[in-house]
C-alpha cells in the first residue's frame, strides 16, 4: 500500500469499529455481571475502605492503590454525574481535595461522562475498553497510512495495544492516554499536510480531549511522540510551514486545554510557593 492520509471514510469507520466493539463488550460484561477493572477486586467495599480508619487487610501484592488513589473517587464521580452534577471536591479521599487541580481523576473527559450509560458495576470498564478499543483502532490506521500491510498494521496495532506496558495499566483508566498515541500522529500529518481550519481544530480538539483524559505523564509521553513523528512526517519541502503549522495548532490546544491545565497549573505554582516559604 502507497503511504498517504487515510479517507474520511477510512477515519470513520475505524472509529465506528471502535465504538462498537465498546458497546459489544461492555453489555457482554453488564450481562455476565463481570468488568475488567480492578473494581472487581473491590466491589461492595470500596467506599467503605476509602472511609476504614485504619488501614485493612489489602487483596493482592500489598498494593493499596486500587482503593486509596482510585476507586473511591470513580465510584462518587460516575455517582455525581448520574444525578447531573459535575463534582469539583471528592471528600472520600482524605480530608478531599479538589478534583480540577489534582488533574488525574480526568473529570472533564467526555469518556468519563458516558460511564453513566453503563451499569454502575461496568462503569470502570467503559473507560478501560474504549481506550483499549480506541487504541488498536488509531495505531491500525496509522501503521496502514503508512504502507503497512493489512497483515502488519493488525500485528502493529495488537503489539502496540497489548505491550507490557499498557497491559500493566489497563486495570486503571489511564490506558486512554495511551490510547491517544496513534490519533495525535494522524491529526498531527493531516494539519501539516493540509494545514486548513477543519484540521487545525480537530488536531486542537484532540490534543486538549487528551489532556483531559487525566494522566499528566502520560498525556505528555504521547504528545512527545507526537511531535516527533511530526518531526519526521513534515515535507523536506515546506519544512518552515510545517513548524509554523504545528506552533498554531499546539496554540489552539493550549486555548482549548485551559479548563484542565489552568486550576492544575494554579495549583501547582500555590503548592510551589508553600515550600519556598518552608
Amino acid at each position: 500500500m502507497t503511504p498517504g492520509l487515510p479517507s474520511t471514510r477510512g477515519v470513520a469507520v475505524a472509529l465506528a469499529c471502535a465504538a462498537a466493539a465498546v458497546v459489544v463488550v461492555v453489555a457482554a460484561l453488564a450481562v455476565a455481571g463481570a468488568d475488567v477493572g480492578d473494581a472487581r477486586l473491590l466491589w461492595n467495599d470500596v467506599v467503605f475502605r476509602a472511609h476504614a480508619p485504619a488501614p485493612l487487610a489489602y487483596y493482592r501484592d500489598d498494593d493499596p492503590a486500587s482503593f486509596s488513589l482510585w476507586l473511591a473517587h470513580d465510584v462518587f464521580i460516575r455517582d455525581a454525574l448520574a444525578h447531573g452534577h459535575l463534582p469539583t471536591w471528592v471528600p472520600n479521599h482524605g480530608g478531599g481535595y479538589g478534583l480540577l487541580p489534582a488533574l488525574y481523576p480526568g473529570i472533564l473527559h467526555p469518556l468519563r461522562w458516558l460511564t453513566v450509560l453503563a451499569p454502575e458495576r461496568q462503569a470502570q470498564s467503559v473507560v478501560i475498553v474504549a481506550g483499549v478499543a480506541f487504541a488498536f483502532a488509531g495505531m491500525r490506521l496509522l501503521l496502514r497510512s503508512l504502507g503497512a500491510s493489512r497483515a502488519a498494521s493488525f500485528a502493529g496495532a495488537g503489539i502496540f495495544t497489548f505491550a507490557p506496558f499498557v497491559a500493566s495499566i489497563m486495570k486503571f483508566d489511564a490506558v486512554v492516554s495511551i490510547g491517544y498515541l496513534p490519533w495525535l500522529c494522524l491529526c498531527a500529518w493531516w494539519v501539516m499536510a493540509r494545514p486548513r481550519p477543519l484540521s487545525v481544530a480537530v488536531f486542537a480538539v484532540t490534543t486538549a480531549t487528551c489532556a483531559f483524559s487525566g494522566h499528566p505523564t502520560l498525556n505528555l509521553a504521547s504528545i512527545i511522540a507526537m511531535l516527533a513523528f511530526a518531526a519526521t512526517a513534515a515535507p523536506r519541502d515546506r519544512v518552515r510551514r510545517s513548524v509554523v503549522v504545528i506552533v498554531v495548532a499546539g496554540a489552539c490546544a493550549i486555548a482549548f486545554s485551559a479548563p484542565a491545565l489552568v486550576p492544575f497549573l494554579v495549583e501547582l505554582w500555590s503548592e510551589v510557593l508553600r515550600r519556598a516559604d518552608r
